[in-house]
């Protein structure tokens, strides 16, 4: 079992002021290092829990397992393989004044483990939470209407914002001129190059048409030149026949021109 424990004597304050502190646990965010909120919906008395949220870390219950009007309590924290106890006390010191003692004890298995995250910070500071919490009381002592409930602005606006379970936020500012032009020139913009965008691919349809337009020109001129080839091979053979033609006559030329000359030698021989 490990155990700390630190007391002092403070002059300016009065016993009801300080128990009037501790059982506000809804306002106990006022002087608790740490601590972003606290909830207790019943009486400050034996028996009851109440919620316990540290700044950065999951929110914790806490029992009341020792309640003892003007005098003491005592705070039960269940951890998994370990059980912390703080118990705060007052009494009245024999040379004037209130000693406050503060008594952290943490019991358990794994008590060791708790004690490094959790005790040994509370212990730390326990000099800052006893002087945060005599200042308050001894400067602005309070009214209840029930039991762990305070009757003030501050907490009225607390208790609402822990009902919800969330902080009370302040509402949002109205955007300036200035955002509200860049943000309408960026949708002009947008809408610009969608229309842009839009162009663009008419051109590429464009494009797609007069290429598929080329591709059937480029086949008609295919077969045009399959055409022309067709009738350079007829106009080919066609010289052809007309050479074969030629051959012919001029072989009938000369079978002419033998019998001319055969005749012609017939008559010189009979002129002889």
């Amino acid at each position: 079992m490990w155990t700390r424990s630190h007391s002092k004597v403070f002059k300016s304050v009065e016993k009801k002021a300080i128990w009037d502190r501790w059982s506000d646990v809804n306002n106990w965010h006022e002087w608790v290092p740490n601590v972003e909120f606290c909830r207790l919906d019943k009486p400050f008395a034996t028996g009851s829990q109440f919620i316990l949220k540290p700044k950065g870390a999951p929110a914790i219950t806490v029992q009341l397992v020792e309640v003892e009007r003007d005098q003491k309590f005592t705070g039960c924290t269940r951890f998994f393989g370990a059980t912390m106890y703080d118990t705060h006390e007052m009494k009245k010191d024999p040379e004037g004044g209130v000693r406050l003692t503060v008594t952290l004890r943490v019991t358990g298995p794994l008590g060791f483990i708790w004690r490094k995250l959790v005790a040994e910070k509370i212990e730390a500071n326990l000099p800052r939470l006893m002087r945060d919490l005599t200042d308050l009381a001894s400067s602005s002592p309070i009214e209840f209407s029930k039991p762990g409930a305070l009757v003030n602005k501050s907490s009225s606006l607390l208790l609402k914002s822990i009902s919800t379970g969330k902080k009370s936020a302040p509402k949002p500012k109205k955007k300036s001129s200035i955002f509200s032009k860049g943000k309408s020139k960026v949708k002009k913009a947008a809408f610009s190059s969608k229309r842009n965008a839009s162009a663009f691919g008419k051109s590429v349809v464009g494009t797609k048409k007069s290429t598929l337009s080329s591709t059937k020109n480029a086949s008609a001129l295919g077969k045009s030149s399959v055409g022309s080839k067709k009738n350079t091979l007829a106009s080919t053979r066609n010289a052809s026949t007309a050479g074969k033609g030629s051959s012919t006559s001029k072989k009938n030329v000369t079978a002419k021109k033998t019998k001319v000359t055969k005749k012609g030698k017939s008559k010189t021989k009979s002129y002889r």
